[in-house]
């Protein structure tokens, strides 16, 4: 590798017998034979993958490509996925629209994938991402070959032939090409790549957002690709590479809007770097022309607006509605979350550059890496000081770094406080991951070097032995193979609902995963289902309404507070009276109608819960408890849970998981309502204690509100021995609750009184009425909220 770049110096500085020739000129002629020798040499460029390839970098290269591409399929989701990935399946499915910007580019290479002729829908476009983060490890590979590779010849002047055998940067002056059998001799350089690509690659953030349909996958992509452009600019200086450059920014625009916090401070370096060229008219309209060739993928939004399939977002096929969607006007064009009007920019920055630092050292680098990221990072800071070989590229790519993560984190407001969003904010850490793992690599290749003829020994044991922890450390957890939770869940609520029911929904785990069901499984398609929050949204009427069977929407929007608006209320008169169609809620109502102090919800309906979801029926519905327990056990929820501890708070496994027990938890709880509300119906109060029993029962580790409310049940029944049962239940509630004082006083007392009254009961003699361990328990649960002492 080095030596070609040595060729390369030499054919810029000119033979001998050349420069003798241009002293006989006079001073025009050889000001002219100049500026035409740089005008060919500016046009001429060293054949990248031939220089990438020697010692042997072609061949790790794709053993990079092969071993990622090996451990994601094996670790893939092989069903559909949370949050967004169901949106985005869907739009493959259907060619359709995804929501603000529309990622056209991933949708149309989504369209591609299910056409693959086996796997299922969810599948096909999984292995999209999975594909293109290979490709995002290969080029990072490339991109920290070539600048290692770059910085090192450029300072180490000429070295002799045999030189090279001894270390592990070429320096040599001399030329001659690699041969095969030094194939697997690999410089410090490519084991510096292959560090930095499989550690980034294995690294749980990168991982777990690669084996899943996700924007984040082809966004990354296009940022390892801007950044080995960069690298390669710098050491050809080429038109072609500007111009592959520009072009590349308009393709990741035209997927993920963040990438410009890249773009923008990369295209001003290479326009200073390039200015002598770059500022040609000619030249600097082909910079253009490529970046809004970059751009034509948005084509596609109006194209698939014209028909807009079920769930497709926006009215494309106006000026205004792609406007409004290309720029993000319904969430905010400068904000990540629509629902914090309240935050000011950069009100999160300092907390946030803290937890990513933190993200970066404990959790992506084992900490070992992180050390090596600074040995990079100070390489970089150094060679720019000394205006070093590298000085331009590190500053290009420091500078980019820094802008991205100063203004993303400005922008940010998502609140960090709530471990979904948190979550969420998380993901677009993954491009300034890509630069930190650059880093380590240069890190790493300055390290090794400093072992002398035992560096790449050294290099291969060193790579050997992170990225082997690191795979070994993550595999378990980010192994989602066997992973069909959010597809069941989606499952759980459609299979028991009637034929031809009303579906009203709210939350994006429930409304994707039953979209996807329903429209690339063709499960359930009789049942009709309504996402609330896609209802606010003008362009729903006009575009969506034709979908729906048999249903009526009073107005144009649902927002009862604009004239052309209608309410739940007058949505549900119009719509859910009917027996054929009984109406349903899941995720409950986007917004109560009737004031919070009056109990919530939507005026003259009431909701009997039956399952995971809800039934809605007239308020003025005379229901029977045997009416009501014998629909609600009709449609039981039947789904297999993630096991606790699996998933944490921050994924949508999570969700599913509190969901489902939540559901389980409604029918009980509603009985006891019920019950109080009618005089503590027995019978109402025996249905709910013995579901409370079953369902403490099936839960591996019950929260602490299944205790409290079954003690209230048992409390409230009138049959011997629901003393003990409520006593028992109020102890293992107070022993694991984080409730304070004011919500557990009344409860306290309940224990304190029962332990007065067992010690009478010993002092005379007497049996105690309830067993052992309900005694110890309450003894703990007292001895735990019992005043000190004064």
């Amino acid at each position: 590798m080095e030596n070609l770049l040595r060729k390369r110096q030499n054919a810029q500085q000119g033979s001998p017998d050349k420069k003798q020739g241009e002293e006989k000129d006079g001073s025009s002629d050889k000001k002219q034979g100049l500026k035409a020798d740089d005008d060919k040499k500016s046009q001429e460029q060293e054949p990248i993958f031939e220089l990438e390839c020697a010692d042997g970098a072609g061949i790790a290269g794709m053993l990079v490509m092969g071993m990622v591409l090996l451990v994601y399929v094996l670790t893939m989701y092989p069903s559909v996925p949370g949050g967004d990935s169901g949106e985005l399946i869907v739009a493959g499915c259907t060619v359709g629209i995804a929501h603000p910007p529309g990622y056209p580019l991933f949708t149309m290479l989504a369209v591609l994938f299910h056409g693959i002729p086996f796997g299922n829908p969810a599948w096909r476009i999984n292995l999209l991402s999975v594909l293109l983060s290979t490709g995002g490890a290969f080029l990072v590979f490339k991109t920290v070959v070539l600048w290692d590779s770059y910085e090192t010849q450029r300072a180490g002047g000429t070295k002799k032939k045999d030189d090279k055998a001894k270390d592990g940067v070429g320096k040599s002056g001399e030329d001659f090409p690699a041969r095969p059998h030094e194939c697997w001799n690999w410089s410090v350089s490519v084991w510096a790549g292959m560090l930095a690509s499989l550690m980034l690659a294995f690294c749980p953030l990168m991982w777990m957002y690669s084996i899943q349909a996700e924007v984040f996958a082809m966004n990354n992509f296009f940022v390892a690709l801007l950044l080995y452009l960069t690298v390669s600019y710098h050491v050809y200086k080429t038109d072609r590479l500007a111009q592959l450059g520009a072009f590349s920014i308009g393709l990741g625009l035209s997927n993920q809007h963040t990438i410009v916090f890249y773009a923008f401070p990369l295209v001003l370096c290479i326009l200073w770097t390039g200015r002598h060229r770059l500022f040609s008219p000619l030249t600097f309209l082909s910079l253009i022309l490529c970046g809004l060739l970059g751009l034509t993928p948005y084509i596609y939004l109006p194209l698939a607006g014209r028909e807009a399939g079920f769930g497709a977002w926006g009215e494309m096929d106006t000026v205004d509605g792609f406007l409004t969607h290309f720029l993000r006007k319904e969430y905010g064009t400068f904000r990540l979350y629509s629902g914090n009007d309240n935050s000011q920019m950069g009100d999160q920055l300092w907390q946030a550059l803290d937890l990513y630092a933190r993200n970066l050292v404990w959790e992506s680098t084992l900490v070992v890496g992180a050390a090596l990221v600074v040995v990079g990072f100070g390489r970089t800071v150094v060679a720019m000081l000394k205006k070093g070989p590298g000085a331009a590229v590190g500053f290009a790519i420091l500078f980019a770094f820094t802008f991205y993560m100063i203004v993303f984190h400005c922008l940010s407001n998502l609140p960090l406080d709530q471990p979904l969003y948190f979550g969420v904010h998380m993901r677009f850490w993954m491009q300034g991951h890509i630069v930190a793992f650059c880093w380590m690599g240069l890190g790493a290749a300055t390290v090794w070097r400093v072992c002398g003829t035992a560096q790449r020994v050294t290099a291969l044991l060193t790579t050997l032995a992170l990225v082997g922890t690191q795979l070994g450390m993550h595999y378990r957890s980010l192994d989602q193979s066997d992973n069909q939770y959010v597809r069941l869940y989606g499952l759980m609520h459609l299979e028991s609902l009637p034929k031809d029911a009303i579906l009203v929904v709210k939350g994006d785990v429930i409304t994707n995963s039953i979209r996807y069901l329903q429209r690339c499984e063709s499960v359930r398609p009789d049942v009709q289902h309504l996402d609330q929050s896609m209802m606010t949204y003008e362009w729903f009427t006009k575009k969506q309404a034709r979908h729906f069977r048999n249903i009526t929407f009073p107005n144009l929007v649902y927002n009862p507070y604009k004239d052309e608006g209608y309410s739940m209320e007058l949505f549900l008169e119009t719509n859910a009276l009917d027996p054929a169609r009984p109406a349903f809620l899941c995720g409950g109502w986007y917004h109560d109608e009737v004031p919070a102090h009056l109990g919530g919800g939507i005026p003259g309906f009431k909701t009997w819960p039956v399952g995971p979801c809800d039934r809605i029926r007239a308020e003025e519905d005379e229901l029977s408890l045997p009416v009501w327990v014998e629909e609600a056990e009709s449609m039981t929820p039947h789904y297999n849970p993630p096991p606790e501890g699996r998933y944490t708070e921050d994924t949508w496994e999570r969700v599913t998981l509190t969901d489902y027990w939540a559901a389980k938890h409604k029918l009980p709880y509603a009985l006891l309502t019920w019950a109080i509300e009618n005089g503590d119906d027995q019978e109402a109060l025996q249905q709910a204690g013995a579901r409370f029993e079953d369902l403490i029962a099936e839960h591996s580790n019950p929260p602490d509100y299944f205790f409290k409310n079954a003690g209230i049940t048992f409390g409230r029944l009138r049959l011997p021995g629901n003393h003990c049962k409520m006593i028992a239940n109020f102890a293992r509630f107070l022993v694991g609750t984080t409730e304070g004082p004011e919500h557990t006083k009344d409860i306290v007392k309940i224990i304190k009184d029962y332990l007065v009254h067992l010690k009478q009961v010993k002092a005379a003699g007497v049996k105690a009425d309830c067993d052992a361990d309900t005694i110890n328990n309450a003894k703990r649960a007292y001895k735990r909220y019992k005043p000190p002492k004064k």
